[in-house]
């Protein structure tokens, strides 16, 4: 009987009142997890960047020292003219490369760009 009391005396202002406590205690917990979330997006993408960053100019110095040593090792065979237009040769090659991959990429970005805003139109 006691329950059939209880449910008598609920009203609908009540159930609205909870709901809204409810709704305020939901978005109030989604905020701070949306915020603990992006501070770690934050903090990770900057130390992404850093240790990309010190890759990059590392690798730099690594591509300077072997370019240099091959040259060197080279210049008793085909002397320092010859070793020079070898080892400069090789690097464009290798420009190219890396350049076409980045074009193709390019591409296919802007193909998939492209396809996204017909879809929406």
């Amino acid at each position: 009987m006691e329950d059939v009391a209880a449910v008598e005396t609920r009203s609908l202002v009540n159930d609205l009142e909870d709901l809204l406590v409810d709704a305020r205690t939901w978005a109030d917990a989604e905020f701070t997890y949306q915020k603990t979330r992006a501070g770690f997006v934050a903090g990770s993408l900057r130390n992404a960047l850093v240790l990309g960053l010190s890759a990059a100019v590392l690798g730099l110095v690594l591509l300077i020292t072997v370019s240099i040593g091959s040259t060197i090792a080279l210049m008793p065979i085909l002397g320092p003219w010859g070793a020079t237009g070898l080892v400069g040769l090789v690097l464009a090659l290798v420009i190219v490369l890396l350049l076409r991959a980045a074009a193709r990429n390019w591409r296919d970005i802007t193909a998939a760009i492209r396809e996204n805003r017909e879809g929406e139109g």
